[in-house]
């Protein structure tokens, strides 16, 4: 059996190789690339609403309004809710990229919405008015409120 020969590094030496290798590491990032990605992810997403009320003799008008680009959903919700100027309204749609609403009407005049989400304003919309017309909808329409999305 050989002996081996061993070089012991000084402790002073070993103690400056740990230090400076966790400078290094603390100022690129701590090596994961984890954190950094949550955060910046958390930092670009934003909250978008749309609120619906209706008012007048038999609730035979409506209002509508949305909050886009908010920092949280709470955020989004009561902005909506205080934009739509109703006694009756609430959040009908939440949404991260964008949203629609549509109004139609049955055929015994009550109103009917229909709400969607979608990647692009046009794929909300046209959700929408799918959503609108199976719930018995006529007329589905936008009105004032076209879809919405939220901005990066």
């Amino acid at each position: 059996m050989k002996n081996r020969v061993t070089k012991q590094i000084p402790r002073q030496l070993l103690t400056a190789f740990l230090i400076l290798g966790s400078a290094t590491l603390a100022a690129c990032g701590g090596g994961s690339d984890a954190n950094e990605t949550e955060s910046a992810s958390a930092a670009t997403i934003k909250y978008g609403a749309i609120a619906y009320g209706t008012y007048g003799a038999g609730n035979s008008s409506f209002n509508v309004a949305k909050s886009i680009n908010a920092n949280s959903q709470a955020e989004a919700n009561s902005n909506a809710v205080n934009g739509c100027k109703s006694a009756k309204c609430e959040v009908a749609l939440e949404f991260n990229e964008c949203g629609a609403l549509v109004v139609g009407k049955k055929a015994g005049g009550v109103f009917v919405v229909g709400t969607s989400v979608g990647s692009t304003a046009e794929s909300a919309q046209s959700a929408a008015d799918a959503s609108c017309r199976a719930k018995g909808g006529l007329g589905c329409t936008l009105g004032d409120l076209k879809p919405v999305c939220n901005t990066i």
